[in-house]
């Protein structure tokens, strides 16, 4: 096998061997690039990832190479650009009336239209966040489930996670999409126990495709609300 087949092995082997959150988490940013010699050439999709990644993980990879091979293998990392979402065909023009009318029926009532993911700012404290999301944006489930925002005050996690959503329900034209402050989410939880209406608030919930809880921090200590 040449070390590309030996890098598919090390990572049949370790999805085995690791949560599938933490396995998704970890490996699922990874892609090979090259393998000559002993050197494998993975990229990455920011300088934080591959620092977390090689403060953590290198020996894990390093190990599992070094047992099926017989031999050791080093490791090179490669950071690749944050892909932008693909802009949309521009429509054919339509009367002023009915694009108006368009465009209100796509906005969504619980997100800020001004929050895209075009917009936001991205720099070396976010980028691995923003990578993420555009990731997620395309393919929601698949990657980052669930994804999971921190950081300090002002630092615009509530700007990603609505353009987050913002972009998943302009490209899915079905897909329910849901944001939530967790004080509104708390206070709608605590309501539907005193007017015994759990199942309604329950269906709510469970029936959406994406949901979005902001300041999700205000969960802690409510125990019956995470639950």
């Amino acid at each position: 096998m040449n070390l590309q087949d030996f890098w598919n092995e090390t990572l049949s082997q370790l999805s085995t061997e690791m949560d599938d959150s933490e396995f998704s988490f970890v490996f699922s940013g990874l892609q090979f690039e090259s393998g000559a010699g002993n050197r494998i050439t993975l990229s990455v999709p920011s300088a934080f990832f591959r620092d977390q990644l090689k403060g953590k993980y290198l020996g894990v990879l390093e190990n599992k190479l070094d047992e099926l091979t017989g031999q050791k293998i080093e490791f090179a990392f490669s950071v690749r650009k944050p892909e932008a979402p693909k802009a949309k065909p521009t429509p054919a023009p339509a009367p002023v009336a009915e694009t108006k009318i368009k465009t209100a029926k796509r906005s969504h009532p619980q997100l800020n239209p001004d929050y895209t993911l075009e917009n936001y700012v991205v720099g070396k404290n976010n980028e691995f966040a923003y990578s993420c999301a555009v990731s997620i944006s395309k393919d929601p489930g698949s990657t980052y489930n669930p994804f999971f925002l921190y950081g300090g005050v002002g630092l615009g996690k509530t700007h990603l996670i609505q353009a987050l959503g913002n972009a998943i329900h302009k490209n899915g034209e079905k897909a329910v999409v849901t944001y939530v402050p967790a004080e509104s989410f708390v206070n709608e939880f605590l309501t539907s126990i005193q007017n015994k209406t759990q199942n309604a608030f329950k269906n709510k919930y469970r029936n959406v495709d994406v949901l979005l809880i902001d300041d999700i921090h205000d969960f802690q200590n409510k125990k019956e609300t995470q639950e």
